[in-house]
């Protein structure tokens, strides 16, 4: 089985942090992506 964990950052932050939770999700692919709407 696959896994996959999905990183949005938050105001201000940048999708390239999901790099920071690669070792703690070593079995599991981490995507980061970029929320770029002003509301949710």
């Amino acid at each position: 089985m696959n896994k996959v964990v999905i990183y949005i950052h938050g105001k201000g932050g940048n999708a390239k942090e999901a790099a920071d939770y690669k070792p703690l999700f070593a079995d599991s692919n981490v995507i980061g992506l970029d929320y770029t709407a002003q509301s949710p």
